[in-house]
């Protein structure tokens, strides 16, 4: 199952070779930085993850959101949170639109570490 679904943009991919199977549309935290399988990736083979430029729908917590507004990935709870947790929940990026407690998913510019 997808998690992120890529929308539009032009996004940045760099290489990754990971551990365990990446599914396409996970997202992925490698170290401080949050990036997105667009295509799956099996485990020990090179592949690429998104890192930043293109815009997902992926699920949220209840945070609301203003336009712009900073958005952290939870990676715990798979969804995208307005709650940095003292560094736990690294920052995916900004949000695009406003969404409100009841949305179960949202839009964000993938815009990590900036």
């Amino acid at each position: 199952m997808a998690i992120a679904m890529f929308k539009y943009g032009d996004p940045i991919v760099l290489d990754h070779t990971p551990s365990a199977d990446v599914a396409a549309g996970a997202v992925v935290v490698v170290g401080n930085d949050v990036r997105i399988a667009h295509h799956e990736i099996p485990a020990n083979m090179p592949g690429a993850l998104a890192a930043g430029g293109g815009v997902y729908q992926v699920p949220k917590d209840t945070s609301t959101f203003a336009d712009g507004a900073v958005v952290y990935w939870d990676a715990a709870d798979v969804a995208c949170t307005s709650a940095a947790d003292s560094g736990t929940n690294k920052r995916i990026g900004t949000a695009v639109g406003g969404w409100a407690t009841g949305a179960t998913s949202m839009l964000v510019l993938h815009l990590p570490n900036t």
